[in-house]
């Protein structure tokens, strides 16, 4: 969901919302949920929101980032 929004500044509002439509439809066949993040308060620290993202980012793509991409034996962009 995050490249549909980041989409937004390059190709306007209308290309974004056709995109966002598709994400719909292909997570509502697949029986898919979006949880939103909670937004972080002005009380956390750089380090902080970087270590809670870090965190969240292994939770939500375990599966697809574990071992890193240093150990990834897709021969792809490894030069």
């Amino acid at each position: 969901m995050e490249i549909p929004v980041h989409l937004l500044f390059y190709t306007g509002a209308p290309i974004v919302n056709t995109a966002l439509h598709i994400c719909y439809g292909v997570f509502k066949r697949r029986g898919l949920t979006i949880n939103p993040t909670r937004h972080h308060g002005t009380s956390m620290d750089s380090e902080e929101l970087y270590d809670r993202g870090v965190a969240q980012r292994q939770l939500i793509m375990a599966d697809h980032i574990a071992g890193g991409l240093e150990e990834s034996s897709d021969s792809v962009d490894q030069d």
